[in-house]
């Protein structure tokens, strides 16, 4: 504060020294010179002030988004059950799904819905699937979750049991028997049988899935559609069908054409390792001589085409890992 008293008094006299200065200009700056000196303590204190305030901000946000990430880091670990490579696996998807679409292609739909997991042997997966098919084929309604009751009581199951319970209750309708007559698709039909067996199992009735096995068996044979003509009573030129069959052929021979995923990876795969071999080639000799114009166009296309199919693989990759959190 001293300091500044004594500048001000130096240039007040500065200014009386130089009163006999009659140019505006002159007196303009001096006047000038005079405010800077007299609010240079002000200008200095703002200055630290906002850069405090600029400092604070920062790290308010950087603390902010510290515990952002490190909640989600943390959410993602436990949903990957603890395992590292699950837990890399899904922020490499998250990542991807910021670049790829996350809608899945025609080919993995189809997947999903025609292929159901369960822990049962191979046999009775076989047996409940011709069991499922055979008396989709034969009801013009399809297969429903009556259809699975009725299955259950050949093999002594009550319907009151609860398993057997929220399966009826996915049903779509009001009213129990309204539900009952809602479809039932293979998979869902699978995880019953399944549920069920797991349940007899901690009951120690282990035989309880060869049960189930053998009366499979023997209704599938009695049940068995014969495949080798039409029904009586189809048409092919109903016109009813005519156009959903028309978009079925046009959506398979898409799927056919359109998605043969692994060929086309290793294909991908080829047509990198080759286009890697030739830049390396181009680099080498760029390293001997100067490239031609020729050569330097060749050695920017290959590197525009290996971005390309990095691209693409990426994208399948993105793919596989989509399916292998479902």
């Amino acid at each position: 504060m001293k300091y500044m008293f004594d500048t001000l008094k130096l240039n007040r006299h500065k200014l009386a020294n130089y009163s006999y200065i009659s140019s505006p200009f002159a007196v303009k700056y001096y006047n000038l010179n005079y405010r800077r000196l007299y609010s240079g303590t002000n200008d200095v204190s703002s200055m630290i002030e906002k850069r405090n305030l600029y400092w604070w901000q920062f790290k308010f946000v950087s603390f902010v988004l510290a515990g952002i990430s490190s909640s989600y880091l943390g959410y993602v670990f436990v949903k990957s059950d603890y395992d590292f490579e699950r837990f890399k696996a899904k922020l490499a998807l998250h990542w991807n799904s910021l670049i790829y679409d996350n809608t899945l292609s025609v080919k993995y739909k189809a997947l999903l819905n025609s292929s159901f997991g369960t822990c049962l042997s191979k046999e009775l997966n076989d047996e409940l699937c011709k069991y499922f098919l055979n008396i989709d084929l034969k009801k013009e309604n399809g297969f429903r979750r009556s259809d699975a009751i009725c299955f259950l009581s050949e093999v002594n199951i009550d319907e009151k049991n609860k398993i057997v319970d929220a399966f009826v209750s996915k049903g779509i309708g009001e009213s129990w028997d309204h539900k009952l007559l809602s479809g039932c698709s293979l998979n869902e039909f699978a995880q019953l049988v399944e549920a069920l067996v797991l349940e007899e199992r901690l009951k120690s009735n282990n035989e309880f899935d060869n049960q189930v096995l053998t009366k499979l068996m023997d209704m599938n044979i009695k049940n068995e559609v014969k495949l080798d003509r039409p029904t009586p009573n189809y048409r092919m030129n109903n016109p009813l069908i005519s156009g959903v069959a028309r978009k079925m052929s046009d959506e398979v021979a898409k799927y056919i054409k359109d998605h043969e995923h692994e060929e086309l990876y290793v294909e991908l795969k080829g047509d990198l390792e080759r286009n890697i071999q030739l830049k390396k080639k181009l680099e080498a000799l760029s390293k001997s001589r100067r490239l031609t114009a020729a050569e330097h166009k060749r050695l920017n296309s290959i590197n525009e085409e290996i971005a390309a199919i990095n691209q693409e693989m990426g994208r399948l990759r993105h793919q596989h890992r989509k399916l292998f959190f479902m």
